[in-house]
């Protein structure tokens, strides 16, 4: 939450089942999770915001130029 702690990101700590973690924890998953983090801090420094000014939208904009894909 913002208001207790600012600017942190962890992409592996996600919330889902024992199940579906066994199929996040691949390194395709972890590599995306992991480009996806570093993207969230390269936008906010960019445009010197905190992550949680970031909207989905832009994010989802920058993720897609980039070539990632989100949707099947």
């Amino acid at each position: 939450k913002r208001e207790d702690c600012s600017n942190l990101i962890v992409p592996v700590c996600i919330s889902c089942t024992h199940i579906a973690f066994g199929s996040i924890r691949m390194e395709p998953v972890f590599m995306i999770l992991g480009q996806s983090a570093g993207t969230i801090a390269t936008m906010a420094l960019e445009k010197r915001k905190t992550i949680h000014d970031l909207t989905y939208e832009e994010v989802r904009g920058q993720l897609e130029s980039d070539g990632q894909i989100l949707d099947f």
